[in-house]
This record gives C-alpha cells, structure tokens and sequence, in this order.
C-alpha cells in the first residue's frame, strides 16, 4: 500500500513547506501536479479530496472536503479488506 499526496495550483515551495508539516512521518509521497495530469486521470477537479484507488487502478472510494482521523482510518480499513 502506498499513499500519495498530489497537489495542483501552489508553487512548489509553498508545497513543500506544507507537506513538511503535514506528513511528518515520510509515510507519505507527495509531488506537485503542474500539468493536472494525475487529477485529470481521475477526473478531480479540486482539493481537498481523498480518493482511494484499488491495485487495479480503478477508484475504490472518494472523500470529498477535509476529513477526521476516524473517517480515513475506517475507508482505508475498508480499502484493505476488499484488496485483502
């Protein structure tokens, strides 16, 4: 499993200082998509939104707004037993 963490219309230093803060655990992949390819692919048009996307590459489960620990905790368990 890995998780990535995508971000669009920031300058890439704006991004990187947040995503210092934020992803404190190096757990997390985190880049900048200048050219909305990654969002294109999956048809997102905005942020903040989780999009949980199965081995085979299709979305499994989209979350869209801020979410609460217990709410990415439960989708990603989720996620987990259907890919088990």
């Amino acid at each position: 499993m890995a998780f990535v963490a995508p971000a669009w219309k920031a300058p890439l230093n704006a991004t990187a200082q947040r995503a210092n803060q934020l992803l404190r655990s190096g757990a997390v992949m985190w880049g900048l998509d200048e050219n909305q390819r990654v969002f294109s692919a999956y048809s997102i048009g905005y942020q903040p939104i989780t999009v949980l996307i199965g081995a085979d590459k299709t979305i499994v489960n989209q979350l869209f707004g801020a979410q609460g620990a217990s709410t990415l905790r439960n989708a990603i368990e989720e996620l987990l037993a259907i890919s088990g």
